[in-house]
């Protein structure tokens, strides 16, 4: 209530304030809050005769603040401050000592004040208390009308006591250990604490924080209740009330479960309006029955606020059939975002209000396993249309649970589940079939698998998820990724247990037995020719049959050829052809991608294929057959990577170059660089058909090829023999006295006739030291050429070869 005040004093005695009031003017004192006039809070204004004349807070204190609210009979002053806003004002410099009954009876000065900022309080009596986004009146979120805003309580400094209170305040009883959860986090900010015990009001003890906090309180009072249906779908099933953790069931007798009654049960359950409802006698002897029966008008929302009358013997249970219905998906089967339909409304679910709980019950629902644990698993979403989620006792499926749909709300995070039925396995590689890194879908995104992790029957498990048979072999490569490192598996990748962590690590090239891959063979290059797949041992030719011009581009793009040129049928003479046959859109990556069918062949020509692209070795130094090795791809060099290099790879560049067999390879160490590695299978033809990856590399390659070997003797057909590559000359171990048929080739090729009865070994001095030498000599067949018997190898002696032929000897 406002206080009224008519100046008694003389104008004299005023005067001292600097100002007057005058006997016959009305003075008030209110408070307003947007210029409307407020209980309890907002800026302080004396209003004379209808005149609004605002206090400013020059030395506005705890005092003058105390006098206000004892005035207007609002109770204890909780906060004192000043608006920003600057405008006229008319009193100012307050000054009182708290025991005042008015303000006017407080010291101030009396005069105009062009730039004043307004005084204000927030008293006790303003405060409002409310619980939300609960089950019920009696349980929710704790929230403070404060200063004109509602406000979340932070946890910090509450006590039960401050609970007693607000559930006394509610008419709920005494607060209540409810260990479920019942309601989100609050969407008011959380900006209020209380700084002491309480006694009987919360109001004297608030404080508000200086930042706003993360946590806020929530509240289950003992008197909370809420109804619960249980039946085989949602919106149907017998009435139960659940009342500090136990379930009872409501009783029905034919007065008072009526169709009023049973609708006001479909209407707060939010299913509705009643289709039919029945008595049920219950098949349970021990059946817990809860204490009232209600009779209800059509217009109460709650069950709970009809008439009701306390159970005598009724032994039937009250069931209903309401029209609502209730629908709980993931976005994608087995995981991702809570999706919940009620009654033909759509949205997403507040992820404060979700639970472990419920992500367990929901996966079983949907026959999609278990659940993973939480993680930060949610994502902004302006679907969200569900605060509130609470499941009882008894309930099994989730769409029987209390879900609650709140307007305006403010939750900004979707609840998101993830089921071990979404866990799945591939095999990551740009090439093959069945072979790659392994990886695993889990909680949405594809990641890598740690080579220390995948042991035991996890390759197993992992190929026979990808639809590749059982793993064949397990190779380590060296790429660095971010990979799980806890994955155990039972009997299948569905009931792998996997852990929160990943690590950096390095990965393992996972191949399987239903290995394949794609090999175009007879053409001009490795992208183009005669299409074979190659599967464990064979060759089998694919047919033309079926094959169309989206296909032929999911193939060329998988054998890294660019684009689709043109197709052809050849004749094939083979046997046994590949079985399968392929449906491509055109958009996949690799042709294993697609749809497949096994058919018959009936024709018995074999596809050709042509695709944009070109990829030849070159040599960048050295020379024609000797040097650095690097991949032409349309006009592009790109470096070739060491890392892993072997001879095979080396034979097939020295015969693309038409250079004959090579002999050696060098990967010198270089710096840290971006290189393409190249992984053959031991069917191609030429590099270009190899697999090839772009990372990272320490490593060059260089070839040297027979074509680039040439020999030389130390004197005409006679002294020590030495080879050269290019232009650089190096001797070779000696010969043993067996090796007459490289004696004879030597001899042959150097124009020097049969081999000479010269001693060797005796016409060079003994080196001091031994040599190193690093070439030898050794034929293992029918060679004609001695470019074909070198070989890099090693060894230490006193001597090096020597070679003396018969026309040397003649001279």
């Amino acid at each position: 209530m406002n206080s009224r005040f008519s100046i008694l004093q003389t104008g004299s005695d005023i005067q001292c304030a600097n100002t007057f009031f005058f006997v016959a003017d009305n003075v008030t004192l209110v408070l307003l809050v947007e210029e409307k006039e407020s209980r309890c809070f907002g800026a302080v204004h004396f209003k004379r005769n209808e005149k609004h004349e605002a206090v400013c807070a020059g030395s506005w204190d705890t005092k003058d603040a105390r006098v206000v609210c004892r005035e207007l009979k609002c109770g204890e002053a909780l906060s004192f401050s000043q608006i920003t806003t600057e405008g006229d004002g008319q009193v100012d410099h307050m000054d009182c000592d708290g025991s005042e009954s008015s303000l006017l009876h407080c010291v101030a000065k009396h005069k105009p004040v062009a730039k004043c900022k307004k005084a204000t309080v927030i008293c006790e009596e303003s405060l409002e208390l409310r619980l939300t986004h609960g089950i019920d009146q009696c349980s929710g979120i704790v929230e403070v009308f404060y200063g004109g805003t509602w406000m979340s309580v932070s946890e910090h400094g509450w006590a039960k006591q401050h609970s007693d209170l607000v559930c006394k305040n509610q008419e709920c009883g005494l607060s209540y250990n409810h260990s479920g959860k019942l309601y989100m986090e609050g969407e008011a900010p959380v900006s209020i604490m209380v700084q002491s015990p309480a006694k009987t009001t919360i109001g004297q003890h608030l404080k508000e924080l200086t930042i706003t906090a993360k946590h806020n309180i929530k509240v289950t009072c003992e008197e909370y209740r809420t109804l619960h249906l249980q039946g085989q779908v949602p919106c149907t099933g017998q009435v139960g009330v659940e009342y500090r953790g136990t379930n009872y069931w409501l009783a029905a007798s034919k007065e008072t479960w009526t169709n009023q009654s049973a609708t006001v049960v479909c209407r707060e359950r939010q299913c509705g309006y009643a289709v039919s409802f029945e008595s049920r006698l219950s098949e349970e002897a021990d059946q817990t029955w809860w204490k009232y029966l209600y009779n209800c008008s059509s217009k109460k929302t709650s069950l709970f606020d009809c008439e009701k009358v306390e159970r005598a013997n009724q032994s039937a249970v009250a069931y209903v059939t309401c029209s609502g219905s209730v629908s709980v998906r993931l976005e994608n089967t087995c995981w991702g975002q809570v999706e919940i339909c009620k009654n033909g409304i759509c949205g997403a679910v507040c992820a404060s209000s979700w639970t472990e709980d419920l992500s367990e019950m929901l996966c079983e629902n949907l026959g999609c396993g278990k659940a993973f644990p939480a993680m930060d698993q949610h994502k902004l979403n302006n679907s969200v249309l569900y605060n509130s989620i609470y499941c009882p006792a008894p309930t099994k499926n989730i769409t029987q649970c209390n879900i609650k749909l709140q307007d305006n709300s403010s939750c900004k995070k979707a609840a998101r589940v993830f089921c071990s039925a979404s866990l799945k396995a591939k095999l990551r590689d740009s090439v093959y079939h069945c072979s790659g890194t392994a990886e695993l879908f889990h909680l949405g995104q594809w990641s890598p698998i740690c080579s220390d992790t995948l042991k035991g029957n996890l390759p197993d498990l992992i190929c026979e998820r990808a639809g590749c048979g059982k793993m064949k072999s397990v190779n380590p490569i060296n790429s660095s990724v971010v990979g799980l490192k806890e994955v155990e598996c039972n009997a299948s990748i569905k009931h792998c247990k996997i852990g929160n962590g990943k690590n950096q690590c390095n990965q393992v090239n996972l191949n399987c037995s239903g290995w394949a891959r794609v090999l175009l063979i007879g053409g001009s290059g490795p992208c183009e020719g005669r299409v074979f797949m190659v599967s464990g041992e064979s060759l089998q030719p694919v047919s033309v049959e079926g094959w169309n011009e989206n296909e032929s581009q999911v193939l060329c793009r998988n054998l890294q050829c660019g684009t689709y040129a043109q197709q052809r049928g050849l004749q094939s003479t083979l046997e046994k052809w590949w079985p399968e046959t392929y449906k491509c859109t055109g958009k996949e990556d690799k042709i294993w991608d697609c749809k497949t069918s096994s058919r018959s062949i009936i024709t018995e020509q074999q596809l050709f294929i042509s695709c944009s692209d070109n990829r030849t070795v070159e040599i960048s130094d050295g020379g024609s057959c000797l040097g650095t090795v690097q991949m032409n791809h349309n006009g592009a060099m790109q470096n070739i990577c060491g890392d892993g290099w072997n001879l095979a790879k080396s034979r097939l560049v020295c015969q693309e170059l038409l250079c004959g067999d090579a002999v050696y390879n060098l990967t010198p160490f270089s710096v840290k660089h971006q290189a393409y590695h190249f992984h053959c299978i031991g069917e191609e033809s030429n590099l270009g058909q190899c697999k090839s990856e772009l990372g990272n590399c320490h490593s060059t390659v260089s070839v040297i090829c027979t074509d680039s070997i040439t020999f030389r003797l130390s004197k005409n057909c006679g002294g020590l023999f030495e080879i050269c590559y290019g232009n650089s000359c190096e001797r070779v171990c000696p010969l043993s006295s067996s090796a007459l048929k490289e004696r004879q080739i030597i001899c042959s090729e150097l124009a020097c006739g049969d081999v000479g009865n010269k001693s060797e070994s005796l016409q060079v001095p003994l080196s001091p030291v031994p040599l190193n030498l690093n070439n030898s000599l050794q034929c293992k067949g029918p060679e004609n050429f001695m470019k074909y018997c070198v070989q890099r190898k090693d060894c230490s002696s006193d001597i090096s070869a020597e070679i003396y032929c018969e026309s040397e000897a003649k001279y």
